[in-house]
């Protein structure tokens, strides 16, 4: 299901919450590739939320999974 124009909520949050570090990495001169997008979310996630465990660590790793990371990737390719 779309939401936002985006494949799904997950991703669509990703890129709202994490696109203007993605785009500021872009204009650095990185490659913004699926990996690098789900790499720099997922440390951040596991810096900031280490404290989390149980249900609600679950829920975000699950949510995670969801994201389409090659629509997140496409949407900063260097042209």
């Amino acid at each position: 299901m779309q939401y936002n124009g985006w494949t799904n909520k997950e991703t669509w949050l990703v890129n709202l919450w994490h696109g203007e570090s993605l785009a500021e990495m872009l204009e650095a001169g990185e490659d913004i590739t699926a990996y690098y997008a789900q790499r720099m979310v997922t440390d951040w996630v596991d810096d900031t939320h280490h404290s989390l465990d149980g249900f609600v660590w679950d829920m975000l790793k699950s949510a995670l999974a969801s994201v389409n990371w090659e629509e997140v990737a496409s949407h900063y390719k260097n042209d």
